[in-house]
């Protein structure tokens, strides 16, 4: 339905001519992917926005589109998309586990305890690759290796 609505749409202006085709073509490739397994998740929008993250003294930007907590247990999670139609921009499983680490580590410098997030959904997901991956369960002390588990 959205891609219909996409391609109701007049155009008019240089960027909308551009924009339309592109994002058709994120709408199919989102469709051809197996999407994570959800069933325990619901869609919230009581959690505390997460912005950015200091590592190393650079401010990264986090930015989630959607907010999840699990409905069994309470804990909380984030997806946040990756759209980069350039193949060499998009991000193979590893870059895609080390995002959605970065936003369990953003729930932590948000004053959340490590066992109220939940890892299964802390999810990135690569758009044009059609794939997602979640943070790994492996959690050290220092902020570096959080990332990069």
């Amino acid at each position: 339905d959205a891609i219909k609505n996409i391609e109701k749409k007049k155009s008019g202006t240089e960027w909308t001519d551009r924009d339309h085709p592109n994002s058709i073509l994120a709408l199919k490739s989102l469709k051809k992917m197996d999407p994570p397994n959800l069933e325990n998740f619901e869609f919230v929008t009581d959690i505390k926005k997460l912005d950015h993250v200091m590592l190393s003294g650079v401010k990264v930007t986090l930015k989630p589109e959607i907010y999840l907590r699990n409905s069994k247990n309470g804990k909380v999670g984030a997806i946040k998309s990756h759209i980069a139609k350039t193949v060499t921009n998009r991000l193979n499983l590893d870059g895609m586990q080390y995002a959605a680490n970065l936003l369990k580590y953003g729930f932590i410098q948000n004053g959340y305890e490590a066992k109220q997030i939940d890892n299964s959904g802390c999810i990135c997901v690569d758009v044009f690759e059609s794939s997602y991956n979640s943070a790994p369960n492996a959690y050290k002390a220092s902020a570096a290796s959080q990332v990069l588990l």
